[in-house]
């Protein structure tokens, strides 16, 4: 009877020092080369919170062990910061009902450009499958109401876009299109899950005031149509 009542206690034991194992220190051995004097990850390995990543709020997320035996995420996470959400599920290789919401201008990090302007953007992958920094499958929607937003600042107003999201040669494609008025724009973005981005867009439009509006995001005009190919890196 003691020795079970001692094997009880052990386990128990055991139990409560793997629940409360911080996750900085998981971090250490998995994940060694993410740390830095910024980020900061405090909390459990089941329940926990990573901070200071460049460009992105505070992640609260949470493990469940009980799905590694199914598909079910066996991570799911949240982030928000100043106009700006993202939430979804992981597991390794794979994420989840991610959301991915928020104001066009928090971007203007990126594009300084996007500073005061209205509109927001929400895209909704329901899976994305990927190896390393290589995307192979991916499935969702995007659309941002960015164009019909600024009508009153550009004196022109141009469509909502929307369209697709997947996987085209290990990359994430979002090609949104919209038509309006006799305008006709479509936008495909490339990126990488290395965070290298390439941005191609066209504008067919009778209407001369959208010249200023698209000139100021580097649009060439030929005739009435309106060109923009561009490249960066979101990291």
């Amino acid at each position: 009877m003691r020795k079970a009542a001692w094997l009880v206690g052990g386990i128990c034991a055991v139990g409560a020092l793997i629940a409360q194992f911080p996750a900085s220190w998981a971090a250490r051995v998995t994940a060694a080369e993410l740390l830095t004097d910024e980020v900061q990850i405090s909390g459990t390995i089941w329940q926990g919170r990573i901070t200071g990543l460049e460009g992105v709020g505070p992640i609260d997320f949470q493990t469940y062990p009980r799905h590694l035996f199914s598909d079910k995420p066996l991570v799911t996470f949240y982030s928000q910061l100043s106009g700006m959400q993202a939430k979804g599920g992981a597991r390794l290789g794979h994420i989840s009902d991610l959301i991915f919401k928020g104001r066009v201008s928090t971007f203007s990090l990126l594009d300084s450009r996007l500073a005061g302007l209205g509109g927001i953007f929400d895209v909704a992958i329901d899976d994305i499958i990927y190896e390393g920094e290589t995307c192979s499958q991916a499935a969702g929607r995007a659309s941002t109401d960015f164009l019909a937003s600024n009508a009153a600042q550009w004196a022109w107003q141009g469509p909502a876009l929307s369209g697709p999201v997947s996987c085209e040669n290990g990359e994430i494609v979002l090609r949104m299109t919209g038509a309006q008025d006799g305008q006709n724009i479509e936008m495909t973005l490339r990126s990488n899950l290395s965070g290298l981005y390439t941005n191609i867009a066209q504008v067919q439009t009778r209407d001369p005031n959208a010249q200023f509006a698209l000139s100021l995001f580097g649009f060439v005009q030929n005739g009435q149509t309106y060109q923009l190919e561009q490249t960066g890196s979101w990291k």
